[in-house]
Formats: structure tokens, sequence, C-alpha cells
């Protein structure tokens, strides 16, 4: 018998809970994947993938994205509390002149 892609997924629980977790708390910040994408420098693709619970996140590149969003590694793990809703700075302006859209 065949595994399906869904049977994968059910067989990692926890790349789900994660997933959802970037998912949270980047929407929890107003960001879209296209900004993410951009601030954190990870293909749009493999970003998809993780926030899926498809594909497993190197715990360096884990490090780096929930710095980019303003938490940690250990808190983006937390699968037992509610994310850190606190405000992440707007790192999505350094490509405009250092201002976010709203102070232009």
């Amino acid at each position: 018998m065949s595994r399906t892609h869904a049977d994968s997924i059910l067989d990692r629980p926890d790349l789900v809970l994660l997933g959802e977790r970037l998912r949270t708390v980047r929407n929890s910040n107003g960001w879209s994947l296209e900004d993410a994408v951009r601030t954190t420098e990870v293909k749009a693709s493999v970003m998809g993938a993780y926030e899926r619970g498809e594909r497993n996140i190197p715990i360096e590149r884990l490090i780096h994205v929930a710095q980019v969003y303003g938490t940690t590694a250990s808190e983006m793990l937390d699968f037992g509390k509610k994310p850190d809703r606190r405000r992440i700075p707007d790192r999505r302006s350094s490509a405009a002149g250092g201002r976010r859209e709203d102070e232009r």
C-alpha cells in the first residue's frame, strides 16, 4: 500500500503544530507570506511547506525566522502556550528607504 501526502502529514503532528505557529505569529503581526519571504530570505514554496507542516524546518532556520518574527525558537516550539502577540519590528521597510509605507 502506498503512502499519500496526507498520510505523511498525519505521522508528523508536531510539524503541523509548528507550521500553524509560524503562520499564526506571522499573521498576528500583519505580515503576508510575501513579507515573510522577503524578510527571512526563505523561498515562498519552502516557507509555505513549513507553514503547512509538510517540511521539517532546520533549527538554524527556525531560530532565524523566530528572531525576524520578534520571538524565540523556544516560544515557537511551546505548543501548550499561545504565541506571544507582541508587535515585531517592521523589517519589511529596508528596501523602501528605511521607512514603512505608513510613514511615507
